[in-house]
């Protein structure tokens, strides 16, 4: 091989090797995070990974029902409170979502996050396996868990963790605010992010646990309204074993709200 060939080759190996991922929304299989203006992507092993595990006593855990459960984790204080100062993260208008193997997306708001009520657990130290028999496909690899004296709707409990993405609230949302809406259609948004659009997603913004609600098609344009009223609000009524679970705290005026939203973005679809 001549000298020429050579030298050329070396040039375009080096410039292989700099150019960026196609993907810069994924997290590699090595733990690396990506970073932008407006999100911070972290990979939950790459996070866990770098921490000092402690192990932590809940006295009741609300989701697994179970009293005095030890786990291995970190609480949300602590790194949550490094996050911000080694990227420098103005926390104003930014929100926490977890992002979950089974395509749920909890939204979680900082200061919750900056108590010393949460923790981020990867192991229960009183199981067999990393979780007890029962959850641990489930549940591997992270669980979001919270010490509170009484289950209070408020706060997220998302398991099977693989990513945690810290957003600009105004960049994330914005296919899915209800631009021109009345003073009901937003109040119905502000209900539809609470309890919805972290199953749902709308115009492509939100979880993927449920359909998609509004692209192609609406679902206020598919659905009888009143039948979608009385779905939302107890869902085992119409379909046996529903991934969908009935939301206690939900009255039939807040349906409503989120029906009038729903509608309002039928006329905003993205595509």
């Amino acid at each position: 091989m001549s000298k020429i060939n050579s030298i050329l080759i070396m040039i375009v190996c080096f410039f292989m090797s700099c150019s960026p991922s196609n993907n810069s929304e994924s997290i590699s299989k090595s733990g690396s995070n990506q970073v932008n203006e407006t999100k911070l992507i972290f990979d939950i092993d790459s996070l866990l990974n770098k921490e000092k595990l402690d192990t932590i006593q809940i006295k009741l855990d609300w989701v697994t029902k179970k009293a005095n459960k030890r786990y291995k984790g970190v609480s949300t204080k602590y790194l949550f409170s490094k996050l911000i100062t080694n990227h420098k993260i103005d926390t104003t208008n930014k929100e926490v979502i977890f992002l979950c193997k089974d395509g749920y997306s909890a939204r979680v708001p900082f200061y919750q996050l900056l108590t010393e009520k949460g923790y981020l657990v990867n192991k229960d130290v009183d199981a067999r396996l990393q979780w007890d028999e029962e959850i641990d496909e489930k549940f591997t690899p992270c669980y979001l868990v919270w010490s509170i004296d009484k289950d209070e709707n408020n706060f997220s409990f998302p398991y099977g963790i693989i990513q945690i993405k810290i957003v600009d609230i105004n960049e994330e949302y914005k296919d899915a605010n209800p631009i021109n809406g009345t003073q009901n259609v937003h109040k119905g948004f502000s209900i539809f992010k609470k309890q919805c659009i972290k199953c749902h997603p709308i115009n492509k913004v939100g979880g993927v646990v449920g359909p998609e609600l509004n692209t192609p098609m609406n679902v206020t344009e598919y659905w009888k309204i009143e039948h979608l009223e009385s779905f939302i609000l107890n869902p085992d009524k119409y379909r046996y074993n529903s991934k969908m679970p009935t939301i206690h705290d939900l009255s039939n005026n807040d349906v409503k709200l989120i029906i009038e939203y729903l509608k309002h973005m039928s006329k905003n679809k993205k595509f």
